[in-house]
């Protein structure tokens, strides 16, 4: 729940926000997350679909040679 990070996810739905520094949340937020395995591929999903909805061109250009879920290579230039 810092800068950007801040900006970018939205709580619960895109991804977990935690406070800088809190180690007790960002363990409870990742056990959360290792017993919500669901939950959190739709908020994958989720980030991917806010993504390019509002980075068209990045996207385009991340989509051409990853994928995005993975960070598999998936085209050289």
């Amino acid at each position: 729940n810092l800068g950007a990070m801040a900006e970018l996810i939205i709580d619960g739905k895109t991804g977990l926000l935690f406070e800088p520094g809190n180690s007790q949340e960002l363990a409870s937020k990742v056990i959360w997350m290792l017993d919500n395995k669901d939950i959190c591929i739709k908020m994958g999903k989720n980030a991917r679909i806010e993504f390019e909805a509002n980075n068209l061109f990045e996207a385009e250009m991340i989509g051409k040679n990853y994928d995005i879920g993975g960070w598999v290579k998936i085209e050289s230039e």
